[in-house]
């Protein structure tokens, strides 16, 4: 009998002791990172990357997927947006598919 309390004390001990642990590193990093540590995830899912200090801004090529940034992007006019591709094939295939 004294083994099976010890048993379930350790089941509930060691989750909760790795919660708190779990807390106060995610706190630690935080607090040694500084305050933008968290910029990636107040952006939320499939929001584009953020670009580095003194870059352009940073766009989804429609064909591929991939981020450019508007300083090496290559860009068309589609209506009345402006469309950005990472190279001049995937403006080729934007143009075939559109």
């Amino acid at each position: 009998m004294r083994y099976i309390l010890f048993f379930l004390l350790f089941l509930i001990l060691v989750p909760m002791l790795r919660g708190v642990l779990g807390v106060l590193a995610k706190l630690l990093m935080s607090w040694a990172m500084g305050s933008n540590s968290n910029a990636a995830a107040k952006r939320g899912p499939g929001a584009p990357p953020a670009p580095a200090g003194g870059a352009t801004a940073l766009h989804k090529d429609p064909v591929c997927g991939v981020y450019v940034s508007e300083a090496t992007a290559v860009s068309c006019r589609d209506g009345n947006q402006t469309l950005w591709f990472c190279s001049t094939a995937c403006l080729d295939k934007y143009r075939k598919g559109a």
